[in-house]
């Protein structure tokens, strides 16, 4: 059985890291089920 959610954090999606890419961004564009980016970084 696969699965149906992937959960992960948004550290790292802001600037120059959200252009060249991200952990969350490569999934989020990959992934064969729905992702749910968790907000994780600080104010």
């Amino acid at each position: 059985m696969g699965a149906q959610v992937i959960v992960v954090g948004n550290r790292r999606m802001q600037g120059l890291a959200r252009v060249l890419g991200s952990v969350a961004n490569t999934v989020a564009h990959n992934a064969p089920c729905d992702v749910y980016i968790a907000k994780t970084d600080e104010p």
